[in-house]
């Protein structure tokens, strides 16, 4: 798509360091850790349930085969949709744990939830996934 990154970026055949036939991947520009690296689908969209099933198939398998050849034994996969997401084409990052200064931070504030409000929404959410 005109003016994405990452589409030039794989037109141009810049900085890849993996290839299949429906995904690439970079290393980070801007890394939170040495490693730090991105699985990127070539089919273009914004978020990720605006994708076809086919067009995401190799993104897993990628990224279990980098994290293998590159050694990476602890690490975090993240995925954003419009919340913290500064490229508009679905990416995946792979986070190496390199150190307590080297890897992902997250302002994991949880939310209580008492047990007769958690049931009402497991349920709401069952409702919603069968229909």
């Amino acid at each position: 798509m005109k003016g994405c990154i990452f589409c030039t970026l794989y037109e141009k055949k810049i900085n890849i360091i993996y290839e299949t036939e429906g995904a690439f991947a970079l290393l980070d520009r801007n890394p939170l850790s040495t490693g730090h690296f991105m699985v990127i689908p070539k089919t273009h969209h914004p978020s990720f349930d605006q994708y076809e099933l086919k067009d995401l198939e190799d993104v897993l398998p990628m990224i279990k085969h980098l994290i293998e050849r590159l050694g990476i034994k602890k690490y975090n996969i993240l995925q954003n949709n419009g919340n913290h997401q500064g490229v508009f084409h679905v990416h995946f990052h792979v986070i190496p744990y390199v150190s307590d200064n080297e890897r992902l931070r997250i302002d994991w504030e949880t939310m209580e939830v008492n047990d007769d409000d958690y049931s009402a929404l497991v349920e709401q959410a069952r409702s919603k996934a069968s229909d």
